[in-house]
């Protein structure tokens, strides 16, 4: 068996095609059955085809896929010369290529993979009925020698192999495509849904960001999203009703300071006012204190001058009963009585202190 070129339209179909060719043990001896048969299977699927596509022409649904009648014919040619090079037996890359173009023009024209396999089941039914027919001894003759059946069923099983390979490789082919379109506009959907969140919550973002709480979005305007856009509108809302309240209690806060204010110097005002009248009560009261100092000092003099004055008179108690003795001894001495007038002199002295 030939193997699959490296350079091909679908390097994964073409990995793909050599797995399935060992799986199914489709071998170089069963390409050499396959070439053997070729001009035979050529022949009938030129047949079953034709057949095929006037069906098609016939089904509403399907015919107003095609664009012309030429482009039938062309499909039809393009169907008929793949199965010559599926009969080639070779499996090779210029296979690869060819089942994979006759795969994406039917996606293009839009018929499904169920018609294709319809097509290859016709063409199955022709080629199985003329080896039939060829075999020589007949399928189904008892007396038929068993070297004639296994070929006849080499060739059967051969025939039905590359015929399933090949709807396998282009519906494989097909759904590779499919998905990888489909990832595509999954991912154009998804570049698309990004710039629509941008323009529409990430702008409003934006502008709530710079404080602006009027912002809304328009669910409408971004329906892939609409709970999201509601759920923002919502939060906006009761922002922008905590902040009108933060407001009316910040402007209230505002009033009650200024009042406090007002209520705070005019205690200041009455504080200095009391401690004016203190400081003159102070004043007041160091001026008594100094006159009491005085005082004291006054009193303490007058004190000691009172002591002293008591000390006088009691030395004057002594100097008149000194008097009254002297009196007393007057006729003894003449000379007492000078002593006596000495003594009467400083009583004068002290009394008049």
């Amino acid at each position: 068996m030939g193997q699959v070129q490296a350079r091909v339209r679908d390097a994964a179909a073409a990995d793909g095609l050599r797995a399935r060719l060992e799986l199914t043990r489709l071998d170089q001896e069963s390409g050499d059955r396959l070439r053997g048969m070729r001009p035979m299977i050529e022949a009938e699927a030129r047949i079953a085809l034709s057949a095929f596509f006037e069906r098609l022409q016939n089904t509403p649904e399907i015919a107003s896929l095609f664009t012309s009648g030429r482009q039938i014919d062309r499909l039809e040619e393009l169907e008929v010369a793949h199965w010559s090079i599926l009969a080639d037996g070779r499996f090779d890359g210029l296979y690869a290529d060819r089942s994979i173009i006759l795969g994406e023009v039917r996606q293009r024209i839009g018929l499904d993979a169920g018609w294709s396999i319809g097509g290859h089941a016709l063409v199955l039914e022709r080629v199985i009925r003329r080896l039939v027919d060829e075999n020589p001894s007949g399928l189904f003759r008892i007396f038929a020698r068993q070297a004639e059946r296994n070929q006849l069923a080499d060739r059967l099983v051969d025939v039905v192999k590359a015929a399933l390979i090949d709807i396998d490789m282009q519906v494989t082919h097909r759904l590779g495509e499919q998905a990888r379109t489909f990832s595509k506009q999954r991912e154009a959907e998804i570049v698309q849904e990004r710039a629509l969140v941008e323009s529409t919550l990430g702008a409003a973002l934006a502008q709530l960001a710079e404080g602006d709480l009027s912002v809304r979005i328009e669910p409408e305007a971004i329906e892939p999203h609409r709970q999201a856009a509601d759920n923002f509108n919502r939060a906006v809302s009761r922002l922008e009703d905590l902040v009108t309240g933060a407001a009316a209690s910040l402007a209230e806060a505002e009033r009650l300071a200024a009042r406090l204010s007002d209520d705070i110097e005019a205690v200041r005002v009455e504080i200095e006012r009391q401690g004016t009248s203190v400081d003159e009560e102070h004043d007041g009261l160091a001026a008594i204190a100094e006159r009491m100092r005085v005082t004291a000092g006054a009193a303490l003099k007058a004190e000691n001058l009172i002591a002293e004055a008591r000390k006088s008179a009691e030395a004057g108690d002594r100097v008149v009963a000194d008097a009254i003795d002297a009196m007393a001894g007057v006729e003894n001495s003449a000379e007492q009585i000078g002593k006596i007038i000495s003594v009467i002199e400083e009583i004068a002295f002290q009394t008049n202190l």
